[in-house]
């Protein structure tokens, strides 16, 4: 394992948008999703368009997101609704999460959680269908219920719930894993309340086990430039 570091919240957002992508050692940091907000009020976009990312530059899609509002008040129906799941279900790409009463649920890692072969977390699994939910409000019995690893509060504009997602996926045919930074904000009826907002994100290249939060320790980035300094100056002197 490469020397790593648990950056402070935000920090490993800034690093991912500042860099695009960028190695260190087997660390991979990567630019996280573009945020999910609600966008529109109920009504007019019960059910938003899925926005689909592309973890490792690639040109393929790995996992898809979605957030739905459709604010249901029947007996049995979706209040909200925050997905992240495999962009091609049933396949290698999955999410750390375990079977709920309805559906499949992402869980919600803490910093240092150890993302690979093993999901981290009792009770935890590696999730490949096509929907994996990470907080929801379900009405069951006409009651709305908070459901997921990333849902709390009794009232869905009062469940805001930040936490780490382990995901796993492959480049060239070989599992990789990683940690994605996120953010699950309940809606309630007003347009644009709740949503998925992201602070950072990487993966590990070697087929090793990454834990949740964990980028290049700066260290290791500075032993990486004088390095590089060095063999620049050895070029000039042979010259």
């Amino acid at each position: 394992m490469s020397d790593v570091r648990f950056p402070q919240a935000g920090l490993a957002g800034a690093l991912a948008l500042a860099a695009g992508s960028t190695a260190y050692g087997a660390i991979i940091v990567v630019s996280p999703p573009a945020d999910v907000p609600n966008a529109a009020s109920p009504a007019s976009n019960p059910a938003a368009g899925f926005i689909n990312w592309d973890v490792d530059g690639d040109a393929v899609s790995d996992f898809r997101l979605q957030f739905r509002n459709p604010q249901s008040t029947g007996t049995f129906g979706v209040v909200w609704q925050a997905n992240f799941s495999p962009f091609t279900a049933g396949g290698t790409n999955a999410v750390v999460g375990y079977m709920g009463p309805f559906v499949n649920y992402g869980a919600k890692l803490n910093a240092g959680d150890l993302i690979g072969p093993t999901a981290p977390g009792a009770g935890n699994s590696w999730r490949n269908p096509a929907q994996v939910v990470l907080g929801s409000f379900y009405r069951s019995g006409g009651v709305p219920s908070p459901y997921g690893g990333f849902s709390t509060g009794t009232v869905p504009s009062a469940s805001i719930v930040r936490g780490f997602v382990g995901f796993r996926f492959t480049i060239g045919g070989n599992t990789r894993y990683g940690w994605l930074d996120v953010e699950v904000r309940g809606a309630d009826t007003t347009a644009g309340s709740g949503g998925m907002y992201f602070f950072g994100a990487a993966y590990e290249d070697t087929g090793d086990p990454i834990p949740a939060g964990a980028v290049p320790a700066p260290g290791s980035l500075a032993a990486l430039a004088l390095g590089a300094a060095a063999c620049a100056r050895r070029s000039r002197r042979s010259a």
